[in-house]
């Protein structure tokens, strides 16, 4: 370290070639010699060589380090004025290298360690937040935005530069109701899915006692909407294609409908009405005693040997629930006259076989027996295509 006066020594240095640098907290770390090292800075990638050799003093290592300023601004409502909180800034060089960042706390944030010069900045709420990125001063930046359209904002070393405020707009929403398909009675806990064109996730939202979910703070472009397969009920991309998530035949957005949503707009009707699973149920019990064997494990596959869920026995070797797997939606492009895929995936859902894997030790492999099992018609047979689930395709 240095001292008082600034000078320093480094005693007991082997002889070899080496890279210096100088850093200090609100100060631009400099590399020998003379070369500025933005943060995470790396000297070998930056300095030059110098060489050190045995019985030498070197001197005249001399460093002069510039004071880093900062930027402050606020975050308000653009239409009720309120202050904002939950998010981010960002402060970008003329060529997209990130040079500092600061949390917004009651409306309020400051960007500390920003190197001199001309720079720009970039409002990101948090994923959740029902407001909009924006770039200063007040130009839209939805999924990425071109620099050059900024206004740059000049640093000073050493000094703050406040008066950065940006003005959020809110995004769109989109909401709808998901109920059950026979009985009409709403579902709650659904998961929703607003997903962009290629497949990227926007928001998430989760149906509540009523049905209804509510996607907040949409950025202007079309999505895909999709109800996630539950316990009780099959999955479904708006609108009307079922969609078991799972299965490697599963659907795809181009057989969706797409939602267009305008600045600002409140998108609503956009409603799902699932099908009830296929139901199993059963009991475990040894060959030997007739006895009830718990915790066992039964899996489903489909007849392409494709995991489908998996159910444990209780005490009493009976199996009243199947957990169904969840995967991502395939984004595979496929049109809509490929739609004649969709009986697939309901023949699929039936097609399963069950086996059993105990979790502990039994005298043979013959050990156990499965007492025959119930099936449940699926309710998906009173509204779908009779064709779909024939006894040939078993």
């Amino acid at each position: 370290l240095t001292d008082a006066s600034g000078a320093y020594r480094i005693a007991g240095v082997p002889a070899g070639s080496y890279f210096l640098s100088a850093e200090k907290s609100g100060f631009l770390t400099e590399v020998y010699p003379e070369i500025d090292c933005l943060e995470p800075c790396s000297p070998h990638n930056t300095g030059s060589t110098l060489i050190v050799e045995l019985d030498r003093i070197h001197t005249g290592l001399d460093f002069t380090l510039e004071r880093l300023g900062s930027i402050s601004g606020t975050w308000s409502d653009a239409v009720s004025g309120d202050p904002i909180s939950g998010g981010g800034v960002r402060v970008f060089d003329s060529i997209g290298q990130i040079l500092g960042a600061g949390l917004v706390t009651a409306g309020e944030y400051q960007v500390p360690g920003v190197p001199a010069g001309d720079h720009f900045v970039l409002a990101l709420p948090d994923f959740r937040s029902v407001f909009l990125r924006e770039l200063y001063d007040d130009i839209p930046c939805f999924d990425g935005c071109g620099l050059a359209a900024g206004t740059p904002v000049t640093v000073v070393p050493g000094m703050d530069t406040p008066g950065i405020n940006f003005v959020l707009d809110r995004g769109g929403t989109l909401t709808g109701t998901v109920t059950d398909s026979l009985t009409g009675v709403p579902l709650e806990g659904v998961t929703v899915q607003v997903l962009e064109e290629d497949g990227g996730l926007r928001a998430d939202p989760v149906t509540n006692a009523a049905g209804i979910y509510t996607a907040e703070g949409l950025p202007p472009e079309s999505y895909f909407a999709l109800a996630l397969t539950s316990f009780s009920h099959a999955g479904e991309l708006y609108d009307d294609i079922p969609c078991f998530v799972g299965l490697l035949d599963g659907c795809a957005l181009a057989d969706g409908t797409p939602v267009s949503v305008a600045p600002g707009a409140d998108v609503s009707g956009v409603d799902f009405r699932l099908d009830r699973r296929t139901a199993i149920s059963g009991r475990v019990v040894n060959a030997a005693t007739g006895e009830p064997i718990g915790q066992v494990e039964v899996r489903i596959h489909d007849t392409e040997d494709n995991f489908v869920g998996a159910g444990v026995t209780d005490g009493a070797g009976a199996l009243s629930s199947v957990q169904p797997t969840s995967q991502p939606l395939s984004t595979s492009a496929r049109s809509k006259s490929a739609s004649a895929a969709s009986p697939r995936v309901l023949r699929s859902a039936r097609m399963i076989r069950a086996r059993m894997v105990t979790r502990r030790s039994l005298p043979s492999p013959n050990a156990l027996r499965k007492v025959p099992s119930t099936v449940s018609p699926p309710s998906w047979q009173a509204r779908r295509s009779p064709s779909a689930c024939t006894d040939s395709s078993r």
